[in-house]
């Protein structure tokens, strides 16, 4: 969407709102309060999209409308920029809410259509690889992969057909809040470090993503229909075996999840010849680097959330992120017993589900003696 089209909506939903305008409060319906609000919400989350895209911070759709149509109600889907300059930037285009109480803001949703890697600005990873829709409602559906049986074969003029099976269930979602808030923090700490509420803020939508990518690592451990792929004669053969069952079933393998410690065994072990089995010289990566090596050709992360002992190889697009069309809310509070003691923190949340929409397309590897 570019920036006449932000303007031209901004006018529409601007003229909207001047009808409710010339009406008291109390006049207005139960319905009108609430597409008060939802045009005010829209107002505000355009204009931090304007700013940001004046200002050149990468903006290439807005929450609400799909890749290619102009819809404004359809779901958008692509990949989260979680890096530290979008971050920035998406706080920095996140604009003042009218109807709502002071310090609070909505954070836009960066999303591409391709995954973004930017080296050691990632700092989560595995929600970079999937994903992300956002939804209109907190209660929508899916269809999930359920069975599939693929009998396609060359047959004899007039033989019966074999007979394949693509079963799918639908499957009721709903988004769910993912949330923290700070420490109280002295009002003159704020003051005396300029740049303390701006890093609070940073650094605590940075932690929302990193639980959201723990939670979809736990969905691809726990998903009923993935694929347990028992500990072959070394990790690697392991791991290999986990690529072919996902691959046998017509899927692409596009990514490696690992423990920690997993990771640092498997680039440190060598052979007979004292080279190191994946010729990696031992370097180790960390979740905030993304995908620093690759085994047989397949990106690999590191992440806190994944069991010793155990590889997730899978199709990225076996799992989903649904998000709301609202984005991380940041809401900073200095009421009540706050006020009294001059300080003040901040609340960050975000309203999102995981889906698992190709349970087979995950393999759940043992690694046996890792």
């Amino acid at each position: 969407m570019d920036i006449k089209s932000i303007e031209l909506e901004l006018s529409q939903l601007q003229a909207k709102g001047s009808t409710f305008l010339a009406k008291s409060h109390t006049d207005l319906t139960t319905t009108e309060v609430a597409e008060v609000e939802r045009i005010t919400d829209r107002i505000t989350q355009l204009k931090g999209f304007l700013r940001a895209a004046q200002n050149g911070a990468g903006l290439t759709a807005l929450p609400g409308e799909d890749w290619n149509a102009s819809d404004a109600f359809g779901a958008k889907s692509g990949h989260l920029d979680t890096s530290a300059t979008a971050v920035k930037a998406a706080l920095r285009a996140g604009g003042q809410k009218s109807l709502v109480a002071t310090g609070s803001s909505v954070v836009p949703l960066d999303l591409h259509s391709e995954v973004i890697l930017k080296g050691r600005e990632t700092p989560v990873g595995v929600v970079n690889f999937l994903t992300t829709t956002t939804r209109s409602s907190s209660s929508y559906r899916f269809i999930r992969e359920a069975t599939i049986d693929n009998q396609a074969a060359f047959v004899e003029t007039g033989a019966n057909k074999p007979v394949s099976t693509y079963e799918v269930e639908s499957v009721d979602g709903t988004l769910k809040f993912l949330a923290h808030v700070s420490q109280p923090v002295d009002q003159d700490t704020l003051d005396d470090a300029a740049n303390l509420e701006a890093y609070l803020t940073q650094a605590m939508t940075r932690g929302i993503y990193e639980k959201l990518g723990g939670s979809a690592v736990a969905a691809m451990q726990t998903a009923v229909g993935a694929q347990p792929v028992v500990a072959g004669s070394e990790p690697l053969a392991s791991i290999a075996a986990g690529q072919l069952a996902v691959n046998t079933l017509g899927y692409e393998t596009g990514l490696v999840i690992l423990h920690r410690t997993d990771y640092l065994e498997l680039v440190t072990t060598r052979n007979s010849s004292g080279a190191f089995d994946l010729g990696l010289g031992g370097a180790l990566a960390t979740g905030a680097t993304g995908p620093a090596e690759t085994i047989f050709g397949v990106p690999v992360l590191i992440s806190s959330a994944a069991t010793l002992g155990q590889a997730i190889v899978l199709d990225p697009s076996a799992v989903g992120i649904s998000v709301d069309n609202q984005g991380v809310r940041v809401k900073w509070d200095e009421s009540g017993a706050l006020f009294d003691a001059n300080q003040k923190r901040v609340r960050v949340e975000l309203k999102a589900a995981i889906d698992v929409v190709k349970p087979a397309a995950i393999a759940l590897v043992d690694l046996a003696a890792v």
